[in-house]
Order: C-alpha cells, then sequence, then structure tokens
C-alpha cells in the first residue's frame, strides 16, 4: 500500500486514488500515516442511520404506514422503526443486519414449529404467502391460489385444525405467514450483542482527535 501511495504521489499527472481501510488506524506506522492526505473516522451509525438500515433488511414496505401492504411482509408503523433503531444505539451496520435476518425468521418459525394448521379465514387478510406483487415475505414464493387454499398456525385443540397437516405437508405457497411485526424485531435485538466495545470506539475516536478528522 505504501508503495502505491508514492508511485501515485509521485507522478502530477497522475489520477489515481489510493483509498485504505483500517479498523485498527493505531497500528499504522507513521510513515504510512503521512501518505494519506486525508484520514477520515467513519463512525458507527447513528439513530437515523440505523432506522434506515432497519429499514433497508426488513423490506421497501417497513416503516412506510402501510402495514405491510395486507400481504405478509412487514407490518412495522414508522414510530416502531424508529423505537428499534433507538434501542440499538452502538450497534455496527453488520450486527444490524444480522438481527433484522433474525426477526425476518421469526413469521416463518412460527408457521414451522405450529403444533397444527387451519385453513386461512375472513381474519388473516394481512397474511401472505410470500413476496411478490403484495409486499409478502422475502423468503417465501408468491402465494397461489386464493384464500381458503391457504393455511394458518392454530392450536392443537382448535376444532378448525385440519388433522396430520402440517407446514412440511405443504408446498410453501399454501401457507400463510403473518407480517414481521415490532415485537419480533424487538425480540431478536434482546437476544443479541453489538460486536463493538465501547473501549474500541473511544480509542478510535482518541485516535481521530490526534491524527484524523470525523465522517460523520
Amino acid at each position: 500500500m505504501q508503495a502505491a501511495a508514492d508511485a501515485a504521489a509521485g507522478s502530477p499527472a497522475s489520477r489515481v486514488l489510493v483509498l485504505g481501510a483500517t479498523n485498527v488506524p493505531w497500528a499504522l506506522d507513521g510513515a504510512l500515516r503521512r501518505r494519506f492526505e486525508r484520514r477520515i473516522h467513519v463512525p458507527l451509525p447513528d439513530r437515523h442511520a440505523r432506522a434506515s438500515l432497519l429499514r433497508s433488511h426488513l423490506g421497501t414496505d417497513c416503516g412506510g404506514g402501510g402495514g405491510g401492504g395486507g400481504r405478509g411482509g412487514c407490518a412495522i408503523p414508522p414510530a416502531d422503526v424508529d423505537a428499534l433503531a433507538a434501542a440499538c444505539a452502538g450497534w455496527s451496520g453488520a450486527d444490524i443486519g444480522v438481527a433484522a435476518r433474525d426477526a425476518a425468521l421469526a413469521p416463518l418459525r412460527e408457521v414451522v414449529r405450529a403444533a397444527a394448521l387451519r385453513p386461512a379465514g375472513p381474519h388473516d387478510d394481512d397474511r401472505g404467502g410470500g413476496g411478490g406483487g403484495g409486499g409478502g415475505h422475502p423468503f417465501l414464493p408468491p402465494a397461489a391460489g386464493r384464500r381458503r387454499h391457504r393455511y394458518v398456525p392454530c392450536a392443537a385443540g382448535d376444532p378448525r385444525a385440519v388433522p396430520g397437516l402440517t407446514a412440511a405437508t405443504l408446498p410453501e405457497a399454501r401457507l400463510a405467514v403473518r407480517p414481521l411485526r415490532a415485537a419480533d424485531v424487538a425480540a431478536a435485538l434482546r437476544s443479541g450483542r453489538p460486536s463493538v466495545a465501547r473501549a474500541d470506539v473511544e480509542r478510535h475516536r482518541q485516535w481521530t482527535r490526534e491524527y484524523g478528522q470525523d465522517g460523520s
């Protein structure tokens, strides 16, 4: 990297941009550090950025106030997305992605682990069989057929339960998956932990005060 920086600096006509990134800037020796005219600290995402990351990972309809379009997908209102973003302060973008993926699986786990299944009814309109067309769940294909041909989880003693019917015996498109809820994301955040230690954050800030500039 130092050789590349020297080569770029030695040619006035050169239009080569040398861009480097490191999580341990204090490990750079002084000679290499001086080769970089701009030393910019990119901090952990702030609340606004965390909310944007959650919306990006959970789906375009998440936090849009539309309730997931009534066909599975995401039923988290904007206010709840902002509250969830506040709850994961100190998390990196990668940490938020892990939690979001875990949360997105919660509605599917509910179907797979159900004691029994029953036909979807009029009050199950907020469930979808998957993605496509109506903001469905990103991990399932589009629903096929009308609502009466799809099934939802229920208790084993439910009189509407179909004997012997399980998620393993049905095509994925026949399973009605409920929308993702704020409670699913909150549970994923409670079970997860940030990967960046507070001491490391402070060490980055100290190095930036001495040698760099804040890029937030």
